[in-house]
């Protein structure tokens, strides 16, 4: 164990991928996790490694936290940590927490903070209420450049009145793969036979269009493979 984790921190030093060093942060948390408190608190105070300080004191707290909906909430109001307000927004759905759906609307749409932003985005995706989807489109209008995990936050929503968005929203970022996912899995899920017939035909158009001039040959695959979801 101690080895495997001296390997983790290791990879998080020496790679020069953000995104990579998050996902080998998240792997290490859920490592760190499994450990009894009183070894958490032991690397706390003995380790000279900032990563591994920092992610043992988040598992320690994270190992204390109070997952009622109150204690959520708590932290959600009062906490001035954005790890921690992101965790206590991602809990609160995964807990079940119906209540919990205005709150943390409020905070998608309150937060400057991007980690925070999709936390609460996370959340809301666990409830998966309606309400959601009126803030969830003006968040991503306003984030454009960083939406994909606010786009998959509507997989569980009903989104026929948003089709066209979604195609546009794909569109307009050709080389964001994990957008093209979600946005996919999105209208996947609508029964386009009961969408209006004017809309399902502009966004065939659109589509049709963009692989008449797109050079991008990945891109264009996407496209068609999206197509192929309004010819069912």
């Amino acid at each position: 164990m101690e080895n495997e984790i001296q390997e983790l921190l290791l990879r998080i030093h020496s790679c020069k991928s953000e995104a990579r060093v998050a996902a080998v942060k998240a792997f290490l948390e859920e490592k760190l996790l499994t450990e009894p408190t009183d070894k958490l608190i032991e690397r706390i105070n003995s380790s000279h490694d900032e990563v591994e300080i920092e992610l043992s004191k988040f598992a320690l707290w994270k190992k204390e936290l109070d997952t009622s909906y109150e204690g959520l909430l708590q932290v959600i109001k009062y906490s001035s940590e954005s790890d921690k307000i992101r965790e206590a927004a991602v809990l609160l759905g995964e807990k079940g927490y119906k209540q919990a759906v205005e709150p943390l609307i409020s905070l998608l749409l309150n937060t400057k903070d991007a980690s925070v932003r999709d936390g609460a985005a996370l959340g809301l995706l666990e409830l998966g209420d309606q309400r959601a989807l009126e803030p969830l489109v003006r968040m991503i209008k306003d984030h454009a450049d960083d939406c994909y995990t606010l786009v998959h936050a509507l997989e569980p929503l009903d989104c026929q009145e948003i089709l066209e968005f979604l195609v546009d929203t794909f569109i307009s970022q050709q080389n964001n793969y994990m957008l093209w996912c979600n946005v996919y899995d999105c209208i996947k899920n609508i029964d386009l036979s009961k969408a209006p017939r004017d809309i399902v035909e502009k966004c065939k158009e659109k589509l049709e269009s963009e692989i008449a001039i797109s050079n991008n040959e990945k891109h264009v695959s996407h496209l068609y493979q999206l197509l192929m979801l309004f010819q069912r």
